[in-house]
């Protein structure tokens, strides 16, 4: 996410500042580890899990807000990679009923932020459809499903729709593309043909993974829909 979607973390920075949240770094933070868990590199991962753990102690935050979905699945399933540690699986199940997506938090704050800016008359300036497709990290690993549709729905100006296969992977899946490449493609194009029958100016998707294997495919297949973050679509319609 910070290589290649600083953008991402920069749009979600603005818009929950926009609903009044305040922001409180962990400097010590480090990668989820989440990476390192697909590999199958389990002791690195738990490495990296423990420096976050202590950073995030070291915070007084009420929540720990993250904008990748794969991430947000990694921070959340920190207790069961401690399953033989008990100090530490205590210290990383307080750690991990922290954790937000960032939609989750947009879904329960931005609509009171959204009418004040109504009633200010600082319309949106977005229109247009939008295909939503749930990561599965998102939708089966979190169980976080409504929400993305929420914010997006709460923006006027915006037709949003969850796309026929939303709640089936888009053939990404962390490094399996990379390690099946085949197979990927071939779970990948029915969801493309969905996106192409669908007229949408924008696909939204949560997770850098889903972004990119998807946006691939379509610059491939010559359609050039853009595959943005939710988050993105909320920032541009406030800014």
């Amino acid at each position: 996410m910070d290589g290649l979607f600083a953008h991402v973390h920069a749009a979600t920075r603005r818009t929950l500042a926009a609903t009044g949240l305040r922001e409180i770094e962990a400097p010590e933070q480090v990668c989820c580890g989440a990476l390192h868990a697909h590999a199958g590199l389990l002791e690195d991962a738990r490495e990296q899990a423990r420096r976050n753990i202590a950073a995030f102690e070291s915070t007084d935050c009420d929540w720990i807000i993250t904008d990748s979905a794969g991430c947000g699945a990694g921070l959340r399933d920190y207790p069961a990679w401690f399953a033989d540690e008990p100090e530490w699986r205590e210290r990383a199940e307080a750690i991990a009923v922290r954790v937000r997506d960032v939609t989750e938090i947009l879904a329960a704050e931005m609509g009171r932020a959204g009418q004040s800016r109504m009633a200010s008359g600082d319309l949106p300036i977005l229109e247009g459809r939008v295909g939503y497709d749930a990561p599965c990290h998102l939708h089966h690993g979190q169980g976080v499903r409504q929400e993305p549709l929420d914010v997006l729905r709460a923006l006027p100006g915006l037709d949003v729709e969850a796309l026929p296969s939303s709640d089936q992977c888009c053939g990404g899946a962390g490094m399996y593309n990379l390690e099946h490449p085949e197979l990927a493609t071939r779970i990948r194009a029915p969801k493309l043909a969905e996106v192409q029958r669908g007229g949408f100016d924008w696909i939204a998707t949560g997770n850098p993974g889903c972004i990119m294997y998807l946006g691939a495919g379509l610059v491939r297949s010559g359609d050039q829909t853009p595959v943005v973050h939710p988050v993105e679509l909320v920032d541009r319609a406030w800014s």
